[in-house]
């Protein structure tokens, strides 16, 4: 009867998780795909595929016109009257989609092997829908899969650590001027940031248990699938946070059941060389892309030009950008516009950093070990922005959008921590409370 009773009691908590992830991704969804929280000014919303999906757009007149593999299938703006002044294509290029105007030249976009305008000019010419609607149904499509990626994500807190992380946690996304404002961009393909780390987390909560790191080779395959995904789908943009986000849930879990230090070194050492694998991997295609382009000298010219943008965008040459300058910028840059509250992300780190000290303190690593693992992975989530920061400073110091890697995901794991901080405090509060109003009741019997 007991079993009978568990098992009922476990498919109700099952139901429970299907429908607050349904309520979730929902949640996300409508503030990715229609703003409807106000995360972000109506106008710049409105805007965002003129901004974002430029390069997607471009591709997409140009299939329709010369084929989906033409240009090696890469992304890029058409010119019609602006030549490569891109402030004036990237308006120009979502109207000639829209208009099934004929591009005259196509400007290819040569950093990445861009699968997403591929898939998206496939998808396209399968169906019957005008250029707007197709675009709109892309972009419906980008943001149901990047909520759903987040809200799965989400339902991992929820188990972990109870409903009032997982609310903090939300709130942090939905709130987001940057999340909301890229949630539907079909270029950026914001799930491909995070399938890795949801992919990793739900494998791992699983294999760990038996340390099936032994198999070596079989989980850096794995690794490296799901990077390379990343990076067929979405270039190298933020590539080194994507990656340091890839290995949080080792971190985590290593300090929540206490690994040994080779076990630990095994699943680190996997994720690594799987990263590597995946860059080498969209490396060759990508090289095998310009090689097939017309006028290109031989099979290195792939090569010298992935090379020649690596060199641009570390700004190592550049002797007027600091480091400092650059973590400055992003770090008093704007979080959340919402309600007029120009909360800036220095502000958001100051809040997670004090409530990590009262987490830190008023718990015990043997009694709760989570909590621990929580704090340590959430500070390790701190290099995933640094590393952009710090290793492609002149790209971080030109672009705003680079404050998308705060969420990768230092500012989402620490709203978490938070919640997980008052709920643990509340339940502290409310166990210290039960003796004493015992004790009361047994002086006045």
């Amino acid at each position: 009867m007991k079993s009978i009773l568990v098992q009922l009691n476990s498919g109700k908590q099952s139901w429970r998780h299907v429908v607050t992830t349904c309520i979730v991704c929902t949640a996300l969804f409508c503030g990715f795909f229609l703003n409807q929280w106000g995360a972000v000014e109506d106008r710049r919303f409105s805007e965002r595929v003129i901004w974002f999906d430029f390069l997607t757009c471009g591709r997409l007149a140009q299939s329709n016109t010369h084929g989906i593999f033409s240009n090696s299938g890469l992304p890029g703006t058409v010119d019609l009257h602006h030549g490569r002044d891109i402030p004036s294509v990237q308006p120009y290029n979502c109207e000639a989609y829209i208009n099934a105007v004929e591009p005259q030249i196509f400007y290819r976009y040569s950093s990445q092997v861009g699968l997403q305008g591929i898939v998206s000019s496939i998808f396209a010419s399968l169906t019957s829908f005008s250029n707007q609607d197709t675009l709109n149904a892309l972009q419906a499509v980008t943001a149901f899969t990047t909520a759903l990626i987040l809200s799965l994500l989400l339902l991992g807190i929820l188990r972990e650590y109870g409903s009032l992380a997982m609310i903090f946690c939300t709130i942090s996304i939905i709130s987001s001027d940057i999340i909301t404002n890229f949630g539907s961009s079909v270029f950026w393909s914001l799930w491909s940031f995070y399938l890795p780390l949801l992919g990793i987390t739900y494998l791992l909560s699983n294999a760990h248990k038996t340390d099936d790191s032994q198999r070596w080779l079989y989980w850096t395959l794995i690794f490296a699938t799901f990077a390379l995904i990343k990076c067929l789908f979405s270039g190298y943009e933020l590539v080194t946070p994507a990656f340091v986000m890839m290995t949080v849930p080792i971190v985590y879990f290593a300090v929540r059941d206490n690994w040994p230090a080779d076990q630990f070194l095994r699943w680190f050492s996997a994720s690594v060389a799987g990263a590597l694998a995946s860059l080498i991997a969209s490396f060759a295609i990508l090289s095998l892309q310009v090689y097939l382009l017309p006028g290109q000298q031989g099979l290195l010219s792939g090569l010298r030009h992935i090379q020649n943008r690596a060199t641009e965008r570390t700004g190592f040459e550049s002797v007027d950008i600091s480091v400092i300058d650059v973590i400055w910028q992003h770090l008093t840059s704007v979080a959340i516009t919402a309600l007029s509250l120009n909360v800036t992300f220095l502000q958001l780190i100051a809040v997670i950093g004090v409530f990590s000290i009262v987490l830190l303190f008023s718990t015990r690593m043997d009694d709760t070990p989570k909590h621990h693992a929580l704090l340590v992975a959430t500070w390790f989530s701190f290099l995933a922005p640094m590393s952009w920061f710090v290793l492609f400073k002149q790209h971080a110091y030109h672009h705003s959008f680079v404050t998308l890697s705060w969420y990768m995901p230092f500012i989402p794991l620490g709203f978490a921590l938070v919640g997980t901080t008052l709920q643990h405090l509340f339940t502290t509060f409310r166990r210290s409370d039960i003796p004493s109003a015992t004790r009361t009741a047994s002086r006045r019997l």
